[in-house]
């Protein structure tokens, strides 16, 4: 095996002075409970009753002006909050079989512009499709 050449050690960086901060305490993480806690999120999916929903509006920046833009800022923020939503109900879903939820974007008058979560009732391992029912492969039986 061939040395390595002897070369000098690199002297160690040294910062400019004013480079950095130091001495700033490290804020505690808002955004996960962690350590066990619950967020209110959670909170608010386990004190759902079966058939209830709620929902998250989104608000698209009123400096969008354009039609198609403010479209697409409101399908890229349902998209985001969709998939919050969603990752909460998977959490408790799976913390708790009981607990079933369903997750829509929706932009009616009637269920409101934004993302709505609602929970269902849990799903059974009776409730099998009928193409699949009786069959143990996941095709349609003849």
């Amino acid at each position: 095996m061939a040395k390595a050449p002897n070369t000098p050690a690199a002297s160690p960086a040294t910062a400019a002075i004013g480079e950095f901060d130091l001495g700033l305490e490290v804020p505690a993480v808002k955004r996960s409970t962690g350590n066990g806690g619950n967020s209110e999120r959670r909170d608010k999916l386990m004190r759902m009753p079966i058939g209830a929903s709620f929902l998250e509006t989104v608000n698209v920046p009123e400096s969008i002006k354009d039609d198609a833009e403010r479209e697409k800022a409101f399908n890229d923020l349902c998209r985001k909050l969709s998939n919050s939503l969603s990752g909460a109900g998977r959490r408790v879903s799976k913390a708790d079989a009981a607990y079933n939820f369903e997750v829509r974007t929706v932009n009616d008058p009637k269920l409101g512009k934004g993302v709505r979560i609602w929970r269902t009732a849990p799903k059974t391992a009776a409730a099998t499709s009928p193409a699949t029912a009786g069959d143990s492969k996941g095709t349609a039986s003849a």
